[in-house]
Parts: C-alpha cells; structure tokens; sequence
C-alpha cells in the first residue's frame, strides 16, 4: 500500500501494518515488536530520505506478507537519497549511562534487535528495506 511520506500519516501506516499482522493470526506480543521496528524504520525514512524532495513526491510504499517459510515480512520502499542503514554498524554501548551515550543510532540496533532478519537493498530508483520475524 502507497502512503505519503510524512509523519501526519504514520498512523495509518501503523494502522496497515497492524491489520495485516493480525489478518495472519500473529500474537499481539509479536506483532508490538514488528511495530516498534517498522515504525523506526519509517520514521527514519520521512525524516532523512526525503530531505530535499518536493512533498508530492514523497511517497512510501508498505508491503507485508506472511511468506512460505512461516515468517512475516514487512517490506519499506522509498524513492528517497540511497541510504543502507544497514552499512553503519550501530555503535550503541548499553552498558554506558544513558547521558554518557551518543546521540542517535539506537534505531538501528532495536530493529536488528526486535526482528529476526533486517535487509537493505537498492532496487533501481528505491531503497528496500525488510523487516523479518520467524513465527
């Protein structure tokens, strides 16, 4: 499903999201962690992929399925700055005090920590990025 890449919709976003995980009979403690992780993702994308990209082209495009293997897959394509997030490893040290950790960085390590497989790739003008959970 197309969405408009701004933060007024992430509701609705999470609202598909959400609908499609239950349609699969997922556990709502299940589908809490793919949430947390989709919705980091899709913040990230609304607020740095599209940074100096005309509103109207700003468009998000949320794919989720429930694949053969048992897994559910929440696929993100944006048509926004080439971006991996997946290339810089997350430096987040959770043993250091809180006001003694840098500033960013945690949302890659809750989604690698939250799903089971993260992936990025780059599909002719589009960032993909899959989200994972084995049931």
């Amino acid at each position: 499903m197309q969405f408009v890449a701004d933060l007024s919709h992430l509701t609705q976003m999470m609202q598909f999201i959400r609908d499609r995980a239950h349609s699969y009979s997922i556990p709502d403690a299940v589908i809490g962690k793919i949430e947390l992780a989709a919705e980091e993702a899709i913040v990230n994308i609304i607020s740095y992929a599209y940074r100096d990209i005309s509103s109207k082209d700003k468009q998000i495009m949320i794919h989720c399925t429930k694949r053969e293997d048992g897994a559910f897959e929440v696929s993100v394509r944006d048509g926004g700055i080439p971006f991996n997030p997946l290339k810089f490893e997350s430096e987040v040290d959770m043993h250091k005090p809180l006001n003694e950790r840098k500033i960013g960085g945690l949302g890659i390590y809750l989604m690698e920590q939250l799903m089971d497989e993260v992936s990025y790739f780059r599909d002719e003008e589009e960032n993909v990025l899959r989200l994972i959970k084995y049931l």
